[in-house]
């Protein structure tokens, strides 16, 4: 019964997005950042829904953390992400854009990793594996992954539970990520674009065409650091804005009204 309800809810279209590799910013990625800030997406597809007002979502991005932290306690990924909804509906939207899920554990991803191998595949998604890190003391629930290059350029985003709903009774998900470029042999570890922003747009863009409900917006957050560095020393710089997803409150799903 649950299952049927999540499904109905979703609405998703399957649509599939190809990952796209280059460098720089695609003009389709800043012209939907550009649409985003000057008036937010209302809803994708022939239904709109209920959203937070934009003084609610102010308050929600002021209410959450600016970054996660490594496992020795290092100020790490910029937290420029935040969804409202259920794990159903986040994980219907973000593998309708192309999106695939990654263990979260090293362990899980080696495994993984190990099992393909042996069954003469080629690792796609779980290795190298996503390092750990913290948001008020507790690791991701979620690992999102896109290969552009084999072990050397991906996509990928990590997802924190903040355990707390907003004011329409949808879980609240935070967020951070960015463009794994290159290897740096010398740290052991991937080489990351400073450009978080365009990320977040590849995110955005992704989502827009992905066929699911829901509403985009871009939200100024005061705890988002504009300029940095990651765990690995590794430099980034942004605008500080989040970019927020809603999906479809549950109590509104039987008073859906259409989109103007």
């Amino acid at each position: 019964m649950r299952s049927a309800w999540t499904a109905a809810a979703l609405c998703v279209l399957p649509v599939a997005v190809r990952a796209q590799g280059g460098s720089g910013l695609p003009r389709a990625f800043s012209t939907l950042e550009g649409r985003i800030r000057e008036r937010p997406l209302r809803a994708f597809g022939k239904k709109s829904f209920r959203g937070l007002s934009s003084a609610q979502k102010l308050g929600l991005a002021s209410s959450l953390p600016g970054r996660a932290k490594s496992r020795d306690g290092r100020p790490s990924v910029p937290l420029n992400l935040v969804f409202l909804g259920s794990a159903a509906q986040i994980r219907g939207a973000l593998t309708a854009a192309g999106w695939s899920e990654a263990p979260v554990s090293i362990y899980a991803s080696f495994s993984e990793s190990l099992d393909q191998l042996m069954n003469r595949q080629i690792p796609r998604i779980d290795f190298p594996p996503f390092k750990t890190f913290y948001v008020r003391g507790r690791p991701e629930v979620f690992n999102w992954v896109m290969v552009v290059r084999m072990f050397y350029k991906r996509h990928h985003f990590r997802l924190w539970d903040m355990g707390r709903r907003d004011a329409l009774g949808r879980e609240i998900w935070s967020g951070g990520g960015n463009l794994d470029v290159s290897i740096d042999w010398t740290k052991a570890t991937h080489r990351v674009d400073p450009n978080i922003d365009a990320e977040r747009a590849f995110l955005a863009r992704g989502l827009a065409l992905s066929g699911a409900r829901l509403r985009l917006s871009l939200v100024p957050s005061p705890n988002v650091p504009r300029r940095g560095k990651d765990s690995d020393g590794f430099p980034f710089y942004t605008d500080g804005s989040v970019l927020m997803v809603e999906f479809p409150p549950a109590r509104d799903f039987c008073k859906i009204i259409r989109s103007r």
